[in-house]
């Protein structure tokens, strides 16, 4: 299933600066989509 193409765009415009770092936490701004990522 594809993304977004905002999510894509995003995506390319900070992956080179993310190659060595590893997401242990994600805040998000709206308790919508809290239940719905797992970082496992």
């Amino acid at each position: 299933m594809p993304e977004l193409p905002e999510v894509e765009t995003a995506l390319r415009g900070i992956s080179p600066y993310l190659k060595s770092f590893i997401i242990e936490k994600l805040l998000f701004a709206s308790q919508n989509y809290a239940g719905q990522f797992h970082l496992n």
